[in-house]
């Protein structure tokens, strides 16, 4: 743009026409540069032009400009609860059974490990002598019954039951009538179980809504971040829609070059 303008200054005197082409022109430069400024101004800082560097200068009010705006807009409590039900309603008894036999199979080597473990052998060993009393330790001294030998059959019999553990229709059917449906031990207002442990009407899903402050989470994450980082956020975002208005600029400044040469 600044060529052509630059070569209508030179023709000017060669034929009429671009006396008129080169206010147009001109305005249109002027239109789109004063615009490239403008956007320049937001994310850099120039030592000659006071104002600019808007995004380092003010990251506290941006950051917390972003945060309040993901909160009202993308992620707040209502949407986390429609999308906590929506996903809840796909959940059926089999696959909480799965899921829950998945995570047994997960750690099941390592329960195993612990249980037959020598400091799991002694809490066994100890916990019967105080169970028996006297009886058990008359037992022990007499050899009719060995204590270590008592507490390392317990701890085989509970290795194998570990390693054989599933979790059954039946075992899931049992929770669910003693806590209802999945969708109602979330939801439910008053449930006996949230009661019971938090001394709350208020369903589970709402006292965890209401604990997870998605504002104060976004301002804890940007606010790690140096300004010249946000800047890059921001500018990462919006830069390349920024673009429109500096060809904006050009077209409105020659609109109104071009109105006023017809007015005239």
């Amino acid at each position: 743009m600044g060529a052509l303008t630059a070569a209508s200054f030179l023709l000017e005197g060669a034929h009429p026409a671009f006396r008129v082409l080169t206010p147009v022109l001109l305005c249109g430069f002027i239109g789109g540069f004063t615009n490239t400024v403008a956007i320049r101004m937001l994310f850099e800082r120039y030592r000659f032009l006071p104002g600019s560097g808007v995004i380092l200068k003010r990251r506290r009010e941006i950051i917390h400009s972003l945060a309040a705006s993901v909160e009202k807009y993308i992620i707040n409590p209502e949407m986390l609860e429609a999308r906590l039900r929506e996903a809840i309603r796909r959940v059926d008894a089999d696959r909480v059974r799965d899921a829950l036999n998945a995570l047994l199979d997960e750690f099941r080597e390592d329960l195993v490990s612990y249980a037959v473990s020598d400091a799991v052998r002694e809490k066994i060993r100890r916990a019967l002598g105080e169970r028996l009393g006297l009886l058990g330790r008359i037992a022990h001294w007499t050899g009719i019954r060995d204590l270590d030998e008592a507490a390392g059959e317990l701890q085989a019999s509970v290795a194998e039951q570990l390693d054989g553990f599933k979790v059954d229709d039946a075992m899931v059917e049992a929770v669910l009538e003693r806590t209802g449906t999945i969708e109602v031990f979330l939801f439910g207002r008053s449930h006996p179980v949230v009661r019971r442990h938090y001394g709350a009407e208020e369903s589970l899903a709402q006292l965890l809504l209401d604990r997870f402050d998605v504002k104060a989470a976004v301002v804890e994450r940007l606010s790690q971040y140096p300004p010249e980082k946000i800047r890059d956020i921001v500018e990462e975002n919006i830069r390349r829609h920024l673009a429109w208005l500096e060809v904006f600029g050009v077209i409105l400044g020659m609109a109104f070059s071009g109105l006023y040469f017809i007015a005239r």
